[in-house]
């Protein structure tokens, strides 16, 4: 479903283009819907009708910012001293919960704080940031 809206009425003009009535009590609490999974932004313009006249066009700008869908789940993980070097899974789980299943996961980044020099990973690319992160 497209552009709805709460306390007016609105007429879909095709191809991206609505326009909104709204009742000179409704102003305060009118109020559009954007689809799920919408970001992006768009321009819209207001004037007001009095029985004497209108005002004076005024645009405006609706934005509505990305946000991931995405969850990640990391374990507490153990692993136990030896005279070799010692190789420890991480705990890692992600969920998407994308509603449009636009979404695909990219990749995951892992911080690590106070680590040994000497630290190597496989699965990824480990990038020593100095200070033992």
């Amino acid at each position: 479903a497209g552009l709805t809206a709460t306390g007016g009425a609105l007429v879909d003009n095709g191809s991206g283009s609505y326009t909104l009535t709204i009742a000179a009590a409704d102003v305060a609490t009118a109020s559009i819907t954007v689809p799920t999974d919408y970001s992006g932004g768009f321009s819209g313009s207001a004037v007001a009708n009095t029985n004497e006249g209108s005002s004076a066009l005024d645009g405006f700008n609706v934005t509505v910012s990305a946000e991931a869908d995405v969850t990640i789940t990391a374990n507490d993980v153990v692993g136990a001293e030896t005279d070799a070097p010692v190789i420890i899974a991480l705990d890692l789980s992600t969920a998407i919960t994308d509603a449009d299943l636009s979404e695909t996961l990219t990749n995951v980044v892992v911080t690590f704080t106070g680590a040994p020099a000497g630290l190597t990973a496989t699965g990824g690319a480990l990038v020593d940031n100095g200070s033992g992160s």
